[in-house]
Formats: structure tokens, sequence, C-alpha cells
């Protein structure tokens, strides 16, 4: 947590304010599973609340499920793309999901953070792709795309998907993201 706070007291301008965005998204998904494992703790509880509170986050408190792309070269610009399972599609010029969830705003060049985030995902399988739409001097692009899935009851999971892209407008495919099994 230290490390996001740290983060959120950097201050980011113009595209890379999504990056504060991704950021208060992780607090609040590591702040429901920290509280959580502390059930029977209200000293800690109420730590990790005060913390929260700091930085103006709530933990999560629904279930929702989050694609972070983000890419290794800061001259080139790579996409996020999602598709829910009745191929309505997210992109930067269309950022909403009819099915539910919303691209926050893109980076243009740099690293990222492209992000999407589905509250009370419902519309499974997602499909995930990565679009290389400038190829800087680089070449190529490294990166990868992580899968947040937040229970709203402090389960957590991240699952990253890596990929490099060598060809400008090249698309790579990152696979589905299928419902969650139950627990047990």
């Amino acid at each position: 947590m230290a490390v996001i706070e740290a983060g959120l007291a950097t201050q980011h301008r113009g595209t890379a304010r999504a990056i504060e965005r991704v950021l208060r998204d992780d607090a609040a998904d590591i702040g429901a599973a920290a509280l959580a494992a502390m059930v029977d703790d209200p000293v800690e509880r109420g730590a990790i609340e005060e913390r929260l509170a700091a930085i103006g986050v709530k933990a999560t408190g629904t279930a929702r499920l989050r694609f972070v792309l983000t890419w290794e070269t800061d001259a080139n610009d790579v996409d996020l793309h999602v598709f829910d399972r009745d191929k309505r599609h997210a992109w930067f010029k269309s950022p909403k999901l009819a099915s539910g969830g919303e691209l926050y705003k893109t980076a243009f060049g740099g690293y990222g953070p492209e992000a999407l985030t589905v509250t009370h995902p419902r519309a499974y399988p997602y499909r995930l792709m990565a679009y290389y739409y400038r190829m800087g001097p680089m070449g190529y692009g490294i990166g990868q795309v992580q899968v947040i899935r937040a229970d709203g009851h402090g389960g957590l999971s991240v699952e990253g998907r890596p990929f490099v892209l060598q060809l400008d407008k090249a698309w790579v495919e990152l696979g589905q993201v299928e419902a969650a099994s139950p627990p047990g």
C-alpha cells in the first residue's frame, strides 16, 4: 500500500491521470482484501480504513473485473480492446460496453495505462486484444494486460497476460476471460 500511496502523491498530468485511477482502484481492491483478512482485529481494520480514507478511497464493496494494459516503451502507442459475449466492443473511440464497463481515459504513447472496469460483470466471456496503434523507434512493443478480479467481499486475484508486438498496426489476441468458478 505504501507504493500506491507514494504513486498517488506524485503529480500526474494529461493522459497520465489514468495512472491515478488505476492506483486508487488498486488501493480499493487491496484494502478490501486486507479488511477481509482482519475481520477479527478492529484495531487493524481501523488503521486500514484510515489509510484508505487518507487517499480518498473506500474498500471495494461490489464485484468488479478490471483489465489494465501497460507496455514498456515510451514512444509507441498500444490500445486495449475488450469484447463482451455479444461481440460488443470497447476501445478508445467507443469507451463503453453496452453490457457494462468503461475504458478509462486512454494514454496516447508511452507506457499506458489503459484500463477498463466492469462492475457486476455478467457478459462473460470477455475477449481481450491489444493493437499496436503506433510503433515507436524501438520497433517492438512489450507489455501485458492484467486481469484483476475483486469479488466485493475481499477476494482478489490478478492474472498477467504478456505480449510482444513487432509490426505497426498489428493485433495480438490475449484470450478470453471466463466467469470465475465459485470457491470450494
